[in-house]
């Protein structure tokens, strides 16, 4: 096909004046990345809250600047942080109400130009299956819901993932829902696909493949190259695979062709991301796993001080003895109820007696021996029952009358020597993979990945954080049940081994959280990858990289971005359109889309290169899904590049 010619303009990209401090940190080799929280310096402002799987990153109004729609869980409404050119944020009206949300997904289906959005919502653990809802941007005027109108509403799941991908390259986009497994509408499919009919209406489209898939998110890709949407699925409760696209709307699970056997049946994946960390021009893999932190103790601080998590959705009652002297210390008891069913909590019940106290939050409480004597025959109360039962022994259990009255409880109880647990436990640790793509069938290389990436790992997200010209990750680890540990960036070696860095300051280990999910981005396109991530538990925070600012030597790390609009042969959208970019240095590759997932979608359309010491770009080649393309030469680096057009 012939290259359209190019509709370019360059824009210089302007960064936050750096306050004061921040002149007196010095980047080195041992501290190459550096973040700073600007949270509320930009405007960024949320509540600790639980999370769901990750923000959503898109410049939904068009106006060349990035956007944050945030939610936690059901507990807010999907908040919209509208992005200003001076890298300031601004909370506009909110995109959905407060519901039982499970995910949010940007896309243009309606090829006006700007970006509606998708969200999942929850199905009542199978008792209300909710269709996904579907919001048309309206510009000033918000966002519609137009579920209805555009014919989704008839059939309902228990909604995880929504994504946006156009399965028959018509130019259009279509969706897709990923969901937990029906229960009381079994003749519904659990995976429900939607063709877009280009007149702003959607037909649902049988497809007995991906309805059966047993996964609950999935990250949009092309790992065969061929321009035509590919997904890889996953979920914390099931295994993982590749499925290829196909013409007429159709999948093809090919996992047992292009994956190895060992891993082929392997669970626990909670997040993906995809690049090419290795310059060959296709995409790699990465697998961020974790199991399950629930129904667990984890004896900490030399086992001075013993958490407990339960799963109550699936026991009534769980019981476990330690050894401890005869005063304990009692913190951080907490219930995540369902549907504030308990509005008392869980009391504790102390002794044979069963005296009743109130847990103890975030301040501690004093257990002595004498108060606690004994335990009860009978747990007849939802509740902790805690007593000793003499020579230094003592028992810890929970009773609850219906498993669906909650979700989950924890606590932490200091001062004890070891533990017994009575039932057999889990181990949440799971080592990470790392899939090297070799012509469309993976190499399992995870034997280059750190330890720190054997933990419980929540998320993860790909950039080149250090603007050498080599794609990095970021891995969100959820840490101990009640401490934070620092999330871990795994800097790219270039010779298949990547590096460990802790000490980078992006996030906030002071808080009563545990990491999850977050996506990275150049938020003030000023030529260093920013963060912008939520702590279950926490608040969401964006953490700024100042890579370039006068902490480091920016001769040394040049950058290019390159905004890819849409097609000007074809008025094609960006989505799934692949960069091409040589320098001296060498040829790296992008893909427009999420780079990474949990359960939200991303839409970062302003692809960004780190070009080392490189200060001048040979060539940018941008094909989009459609084969249409465009190419410029001879560009200096740091500065923005507009490619294709704003409308379709």
């Amino acid at each position: 096909m012939k290259p359209a010619q190019p509709v370019l303009s360059c824009l210089f990209a302007c960064s936050l004046s750096s306050s004061p401090a921040l002149a007196e940190v010095v980047l080195s080799d041992e501290r190459p990345v550096l973040f700073f929280d600007v949270s509320a310096h930009v405007g960024l402002i949320t509540q600790p809250n639980t999370k769901y799987g990750g923000p959503s990153i898109a410049d939904f109004d068009n106006d060349g600047r990035y956007d944050v729609a945030v939610f936690d869980h059901n507990q807010t409404p999907v908040m919209f942080f509208r992005g200003h050119e001076d890298g300031q944020f601004t909370r506009e009206k909110d995109m959905f109400r407060v519901a039982d949300i499970h995910g949010v997904a940007p896309g243009d289906f309606d090829r006006d130009g700007d970006l509606d959005a998708l969200i999942s919502l929850g199905g009542g653990s199978g008792a209300k299956p909710q269709p996904p809802r579907m919001l048309r941007n309206d510009g000033e005027e918000g966002f519609t819901d137009v579920t209805e109108l555009a014919g989704i509403s008839a059939m309902g799941a228990r909604g995880r993932a929504v994504r946006w991908l156009d399965l028959d390259l018509d130019g259009y986009l279509d969706c897709v829902t990923v969901n937990a497994p029906q229960t009381i509408r079994p003749d519904w499919p659990r995976n429900i696909m939607y063709r877009n009919l280009g007149d702003g209406t959607f037909e649902y489209v049988k497809n007995e493949v991906f309805e059966n898939i047993h996964a609950e998110k999935s990250l949009v890709t092309d790992f065969d190259g061929d321009h035509r949407p590919d997904l890889l699925t996953f979920g914390p409760h099931a295994g993982f695979s590749f499925y290829r696209g196909l013409p007429e709307m159709g999948l093809e699970d090919v996992g047992e062709q292009v994956l190895p056997e060992a891993l082929r049946d392997i669970s626990g994946v909670n997040a993906a991301a995809y690049a090419d960390i290795d310059g060959d021009g296709d995409l790699d893999y990465y697998l961020a796993r974790g199991g399950l932190i629930h129904d667990i103790a984890m004896c900490e601080d030399g086992c001075d001080r013993l958490d407990v998590a339960f799963k109550l959705w699936e026991k009534q009652t769980q019981s476990l003895t330690f050894e401890a002297g005869n005063t304990l210390h009692l913190t951080d008891f907490s219930i995540v109820d369902r549907g504030h069913k308990m509005p008392d909590g869980m009391p504790i019940f102390l002794g044979a007696e069963k005296k009743k106290m109130n847990p103890p939050d975030r301040l501690k409480k004093w257990v002595w021996g004498h108060e606690s004597q004994g335990f009860p025959e009978e747990m007849d109360q939802n509740g902790w029952y805690l007593g000793y039962l003499g020579d230094r022994q003592w028992k810890l259990a929970y009773f609850m009358e219906s498993t669906n009255l909650a979700w989950t409880m924890q606590g932490s109880i200091r001062g004890i020597d070891s533990f017994e647990p009575g039932w057999e436990m889990n181990d949440p640790n799971l080592p990470d993979v790392l899939l090297r793509n070799d012509d469309g069938v993976f190499t399992d290389i995870s034997s280059v990945l750190p330890p720190e990436t054997g933990g419980i790992s929540r998320g993860v997200t790909p950039g080149d954080f250090n603007n050498d010209g080599l794609e990095d990750f970021m891995v969100f680890r959820y840490g101990g049940l009640s401490t934070r540990v620092p999330d871990v960036v795994l800097l790219n070696r270039g010779d298949g081994s990547f590096e460990s860095f802790t000490n980078h300051g992006g996030n906030d280990l002071g808080a009563i959280a545990h990491g999850d999910m977050g996506v990275a981005f150049d938020y003030d396109f000023d030529g260093d990858i920013d963060v912008v991530g939520g702590d279950e538990g926490g608040s969401w925070r964006l953490f700024a990289n100042r890579l370039r600012d006068e902490v480091a030597d920016p001769e040394n790390h040049h950058y290019i971005l390159i905004h890819v609009g849409y097609s000007a042969e074809t008025g094609m959208d960006p989505i799934g359109a692949k960069l091409s970019l040589t320098s001296a240095s060498g040829t790296q590759t992008r893909v427009v889309g999420s780079g990474a997932t949990a359960f939200s979608q991303s839409l970062l359309n302003t692809a960004h290169f780190g070009l080392g010491s490189d200060s001048q770009v040979e060539s940018v080649k941008i094909v989009w899904r459609d084969g249409s393309e465009q190419a410029v030469s001879n560009l200096q680096a740091n500065q923005k590049i507009e490619a294709g057009k704003d409308r379709p």
